[in-house]
Order: C-alpha cells, then sequence, then structure tokens
C-alpha cells in the first residue's frame, strides 16, 4: 500500500485528519493525491482488480481449503489465462490460506470387554471440604522428540493442582 491508498483508505474510515495533513506526514503533495483519485485505474490494474475478485471467490467456494495450484487450475477452467505464481501472489497479499482437512483420527476404544469405573460424582463439581474430592486428566502433546503427557490432579473445593506428572514416551516404556 503506497502514501496515496493509505490516506484513501484513512479518509474513508475516518474524518479525523485532514487530507492535507496527512500528505504532510507521509511528505506528499494533496495535488498529487487529488490527481491520482482522479486518474482512472490502469488495464494491468483493473485486471489485477478483476482478479482478486475471481480467485477470492474460487477461494471461497472451496470453503478456503484451496491452495493457488487448484485455484489457478479452476481459473483457467472457466477460460481464464493466469499463471500460479500471479494467483499465488493475490493469495498471499490477501491473507488468503489454504486450510487443509483435518483427518479423523481414533483416539479411543469404546467397544471393549474391559470393566469401565463407576461414576462417582454424577456431575456433582462442588466440593464441602478441601481434600475430598479430587478429578484428574491426562492430555498428550506432540514433541519433536516424540509423545509428551501430562497428568493433572485438581481438588475441586479449592479448585487447585495438588499434584502433577509430566513423562515422554521413552520414560513410560
Amino acid at each position: 500500500m503506497n502514501a496515496f491508498e493509505f490516506i484513501k483508505a484513512e479518509k474513508a474510515s475516518h474524518e479525523k485528519w485532514s487530507v492535507s495533513a496527512m500528505c504532510r506526514v507521509l511528505g506528499v503533495s494533496p495535488s498529487g493525491f487529488y490527481a491520482r483519485a482522479r486518474r482512472p485505474l490502469s488495464a494491468r490494474a483493473q485486471r489485477q482488480a478483476m482478479l482478486e475478485v475471481k480467485v477470492r471467490t474460487v477461494h471461497v467456494e472451496s470453503g478456503k481449503r484451496c491452495g493457488s495450484v487448484k485455484v489457478t487450475r479452476a481459473l483457467r477452467t472457466q477460460g481464464e489465462t493466469v499463471s500460479k505464481k500471479t494467483v499465488a501472489k493475490i493469495m498471499a497479499k490477501n491473507s488468503m490460506l489454504a486450510r487443509p482437512k483435518k483427518r479423523f483420527k481414533q483416539t479411543t476404544d469404546s467397544h471393549h470387554s474391559k470393566r469401565i469405573a463407576d461414576n462417582l460424582l454424577e456431575r456433582n463439581f462442588r466440593a464441602d471440604a478441601p481434600n475430598r474430592v479430587w478429578v484428574t486428566d491426562v492430555t498428550a502433546y506432540w514433541t519433536k522428540s516424540g509423545w509428551l503427557y501430562l497428568a493433572a490432579i485438581i481438588d475441586l473445593f479449592a479448585r487447585r493442582v495438588v499434584g502433577g506428572r509430566r513423562a515422554s514416551a521413552t520414560t513410560l516404556s
């Protein structure tokens, strides 16, 4: 974004500063700003604006899942002559990122014949005195050196962690 585009955007969103004050601070002339505002967009700028709209449309229609390669392919299917690099630049400029589809990963086996512990709390998470009701949870984090497991014990009366342990996959085996 150049100084003239910045002034135009600020002028539209704020009436706090005058054009001449913004031009003075940014080191450009007010006459240059107004001359640029009256000048029509060049053919290249018009094509760029049209491509930005088309790229955004394809990206949104894909559920924001397509990257520059697939967006380029979709635009070419529509009859548009465009390169992958141009689409990649437009997507980067407008912060359009492809979100990868998350794959389902089964983490628990609910169909087993092992004994399931009784629910002693029955969703009553209040305690009358300290050290009467403790709850715990285990969380696994993937790190560069492997899985890291974190277990914490919380006293429901004080609502504070009273114990915990971390262990890596290598220390568990």
